[in-house]
């Protein structure tokens, strides 16, 4: 019969209980999904150029994010996007195919950073802008394993929001209106599902519906730049934007500010040139953890990634940003009756500097081990944060554990723990996340579909 396994909140012991240890992995699980390098292949033609899961991958670094950018450049004056939808859909559904997720991004200008068809860098209204934006989120809602993060984009060149682009200075009432700016951030959030949306600055998030909405995130183009009293990563973290305040009048209070905001939102981006810069690898790792990032550009800009893999620090920051997940200890019951009540309560620990950003169940599962029939697979758990089996609810240097209980199966024998941590959208194994964790031997727990924890369950 089908094993009925239920999240409790307290951890079950007896004398026929047994607990075993575990170990950090030194593998970097570059390829977990929705974290880490992304690899900015930008275009539809480069993206699908890559056949397998291993060609997304940059001096011999699998990634699993990809950043893809929809140019609307010709589309800035009419509503009618059908080859653009036409694109986006292979993409992710190519991305999809190859266990890979997207860090989307609409725009107005030319890929180059030039002006479009309307002479700037921006769509003709922004009821435009709200049409395509619903035309583009329902692509996604449609295909959201195959998406991560959706950067806001659709103002300034590249969609940076500002006016600086390779056709010189161009402004727009979309850009410097902080109404429509949120009227923008809006739109996302009335339409996305279950894919965040980030946004340049703290101001852009702070000034709209996504103030107290941990859906919206950030993320910061110039990482690691300036840093002084009135701006700090070009002006990323500048109060000086509109008359914004907010109660934030520094950009040092608004640094803070994302310190402490990053802890449940996203949090992403990627360094730029500039001859004031923190690229050493003490200060760099400092504050991704201390910003909780979540992803970065792994193409840009080179000479700080040179001065990391120099340094010695990118294995780490290929480790840590995002979640990492580990298992460090399973207690279990080792003997039980035919019928009767058995436990498995799994601590998990994320040391990752970010977390993660979509829920993922802990899923367990008893595999006989003679016959390999196999009890609980399929049984979907409740995603109560309160039980702790959503891998969501466990942010940066958090340990929580997720108990459960059930009845043991009517078939006599012994039986290997298996547990699942999978993507509630698409339960192959190619999203699902991978523990950063081994046994006490050294010896890896991943089978190609689950964790084989080495935890047996003897059932008289």
């Amino acid at each position: 019969m089908a094993l009925f396994i239920a999240a409790v909140g307290a951890v079950l012991l007896s004398a026929q209980t047994t607990t075993t240890d575990f170990k950090e992995s030194d593998d970097t699980f570059s390829t977990n999904p929705g974290r880490g390098w992304y690899l900015p292949l930008d275009t539809a033609t480069n993206i699908l150029a890559k056949t397998t899961a291993a060609d997304f991958s940059t001096d011999g670094v699998e990634s699993n994010l990809v950043r893809y950018l929809v140019v609307l450049a010709d589309s800035c004056n009419t509503e009618s996007i059908t080859a653009i939808e036409t694109e986006v859909t292979g993409v992710l559904q190519h991305l999809a195919s190859l266990g890979k997720r997207a860090v989307l991004r609409p725009m107005y200008s030319t890929l180059d950073g030039f002006a479009n068809t309307c002479g700037d860098y921006y769509p003709a209204s922004l009821s435009l802008a709200e049409a395509h934006i619903e035309k583009l989120t329902d692509i996604i809602n449609e295909n959201p394993t195959a998406v991560a993060f959706v950067e806001a984009g659709v103002l300034g060149a590249w969609g940076e929001w500002h006016g600086w682009g390779n056709s010189g200075f161009k402004d727009s009432t979309l850009m410097s209106s902080k109404a429509n700016r949120a009227a923008i951030v809006k739109k996302y959030l009335d339409e996305l599902w279950d894919v965040p949306v980030v946004v340049r600055r703290p101001v852009f998030k702070l000034e709209s519906d996504g103030k107290t909405d941990d859906k919206v995130g950030m993320h910061n183009d110039c990482f690691l730049t300036t840093w002084n009293a009135h701006e700090i990563d070009m002006y990323t973290f500048s109060a000086d934007y509109g008359g914004f305040t907010y109660g934030y009048d520094t950009a040092g209070e608004l640094y803070n500010y994302t310190k402490d905001a990053s802890a449940t939102i996203a949090m992403g981006g990627e360094t730029c040139a500039n001859v004031v810069n923190r690229f050493s690898c003490a200060e760099a790792t400092a504050e991704m953890k201390a910003l909780h990032y979540d992803y970065l550009n792994n193409g840009y800009y080179g000479p700080a990634i040179d001065m990391w893999e120099l340094g010695g620090c990118f294995s780490d920051i290929e480790k840590y940003l995002g979640y990492r997940f580990l298992l460090t200890s399973a207690s279990y019951t080792t003997t039980v009756k035919r019928g009767k009540t058995a436990t498995v309560d799994l601590t998990f620990e994320n040391v990752g500097w970010g977390k993660l950003m979509r829920a993922y169940a802990v899923e367990v599962a008893l595999v006989h081990e003679d016959s390999d029939d196999w009890y609980g697979v399929g049984e979907e758990l409740d995603l109560d944060s309160s039980s702790n089996t959503d891998l969501s609810t466990y942010l940066a240097g958090q340990t929580k554990t997720a108990s459960f209980t059930f009845e043991a199966p009517d078939v006599k024998g012994s039986y290997a723990v298996h547990v699942y941590l999978t993507d509630p959208w698409d339960w192959r194994p190619t999203y699902a996340i991978k523990l950063a964790s081994v046994r006490t031997s050294g010896a890896s727990m991943w089978n190609g579909d689950a964790h084989v924890i080495g935890a047996t369950i003897i059932v008289n």
